[in-house]
């Protein structure tokens, strides 16, 4: 049986450590980068999933959301949605005209659609927090087309 007393002493040692940590931290950190490159995109599998109809039934419609009024929680007239667009991470932004008539003069501003609530059945959207003021004053949004 072999006796590892003798070397204690040397593991012990800072020394010791700070070399041995030279010598395999670039290997480990190779290692490590195999695992975190991305497969090609012809490897990855998406996975269709069935969605919960019963669920997704009861959300509203995005096509009878499309020109009606946004209101904040107080009970005042902020807006009017006037479409909607996703981005590249996939996330849908309801786009708003504050201000304006008819389209016309209007301030266009893109809101992520989870912050707004939306009561059913006669859909009533709601920003909660928002006045015309604050949204006059957000970054306009304008379509790249």
């Amino acid at each position: 049986m072999l006796d590892f007393s003798s070397l204690l002493p040397l593991l012990s040692r800072e020394p010791f450590m700070r070399k041995a940590l030279r010598a395999f931290a670039p290997s480990a950190l190779f290692i490590e980068a195999l695992f975190l490159v991305p497969l090609p995109a012809s490897a990855a599998q998406d996975v269709l999933v069935a969605p919960r109809l019963a669920v997704v039934g009861k959300g509203p419609r995005i096509s009878r959301l499309l020109n009606r009024p946004v209101w904040n929680d107080k009970g005042q007239r902020i807006g009017a949605i006037s479409d909607f667009i996703v981005n590249s991470d996939y996330t849908l932004f309801a786009v708003i005209q504050v201000g304006g008539f008819l389209a016309i003069g209007g301030h266009l501003v893109a809101i992520p659609f989870k912050i707004l609530v939306i009561d059913q059945p006669a859909p009533k959207i709601v920003l909660p927090g928002a006045t015309l003021e604050a949204l006059q004053n957000y970054p306009e949004f304008r379509f790249r087309d």
